[in-house]
């Protein structure tokens, strides 16, 4: 039976997480929290949907002992409301996903499923932060074409 805890500071939202898994997911056992320290002591979660909203470095603790735990976490979040930085330390932890709020439903439920499955997911918006932050750091060292050239000519 998989355990699941929704985090985020908007009851509406919650709730409405809740229940869309509830439909979709009927053997899944599914709790929601608005502060997550006290919640997880008492639940142990395989999966943990997780908004960090504002207190992400607060809770950057808390996520690395779920995972050490062997907890699924998952990032559902707004690009617009976390910063790059927030963002790449989130992806430097073993995260299993990183979705958008606004996702539609059926896209929501699939990466769950995906995560669920033992792969990851990370959208693509989120995807072009990591992109270009990797470029950002080790793109100064890649080699022109034609260094390329010169170096595979015999």
């Amino acid at each position: 039976m998989t355990r699941v805890l929704i985090i985020d500071e908007q009851i509406i939202y919650r709730r409405g997480v809740k229940q869309l898994l509830e439909l979709t997911f009927p053997s899944f056992i599914i709790e929601t929290a608005s502060v997550s320290l006290p919640m997880e002591k008492e639940f142990h979660p395989d999966l943990v949907i997780f908004e960090p909203g504002l207190n992400l470095q607060k809770n950057l603790s808390w996520i690395d002992s779920l995972i050490h735990k062997n907890a699924k976490v998952v990032v559902l979040s707004t690009v617009e409301s976390s910063n790059h930085n927030s963002i790449l330390n989130l992806l430097k932890r073993n995260i299993q996903g990183f979705l958008l709020k606004n996702m539609k439903t059926e896209q929501l439920l699939e990466c769950i499923r995906i995560i669920l499955g033992g792969d990851r997911f990370i959208h693509p918006s989120v995807a072009n932060i990591l992109l270009d932050d990797y470029q950002e750091h080790f793109g100064k060292v890649r080699i022109t074409e034609e260094q390329s050239y010169k170096i595979t000519t015999p």
